[in-house]
């Protein structure tokens, strides 16, 4: 599959799940992205004709628990209501080895906020997830096997940091609403 024709493909992407999430500063986000395009090359990015979800990342955000069962953001409002904004600060780049057939090439993350409110949507509200340990993280893209390790510890954006007053609902339909924090 091209990288073009898994683009049009992930736009209508169902999932199994809903998630919360931060979203990255626009102009931090455009940065990445367009590093991402150019040091990640498309001969390295590893495409599904099954899973459309693999690739390149498209919306840089750092997800605080993927795997609700909800399909609406009611409970996590209420949850997160009186939260104050979220301290987040980039790390070096990372890699994540899959058993499978690729790697994701990450932004390492360090943010006590995330790590708290990650717990406590675990200790509230229904979700399903294979991952024990929360490891926050911004994901620049699936490549294949291999592929990756030559950007493992790049520290471009090591130390950078921003605050989010507010985070995203992502249904699995695809519907997203921002919760303000305030």
């Amino acid at each position: 599959m091209k990288f073009k024709d898994w683009l049009l493909e992930m736009q209508n992407t169902q999932y199994d799940y809903s998630s919360i999430h931060v979203n990255l500063p626009d102009a931090l986000a455009d940065e990445i992205l367009k590093w991402g395009r150019q040091k990640v090359s498309d001969d390295d990015i590893f495409v599904s004709q099954q899973d459309p979800s693999f690739g390149r990342e498209d919306e840089m955000h750092v997800t605080m628990l993927y795997g609700l069962h909800s399909e609406t953001s009611e409970e996590t409002k209420k949850l997160l209501k009186g939260e104050k904004p979220i301290h987040v600060t980039l790390g070096k780049i990372e890699v994540f080895t899959n058993p499978q057939k690729f790697d994701v090439v990450v932004i390492g993350i360090e943010s006590d906020d995330l790590c708290r409110l990650n717990k406590k949507l675990r200790d509230k509200v229904e979700y399903t997830n294979a991952y024990k340990k929360y490891r926050p993280h911004a994901t620049i893209a699936y490549v294949k096997k291999g592929k990756g390790w030559k950007h493992k510890g790049l520290d471009k954006w090591a130390g950078k940091d921003f605050t989010c007053d507010s985070v995203v609902f992502s249904s699995k339909n695809g519907v997203k609403n921002s919760i303000s924090l305030k």
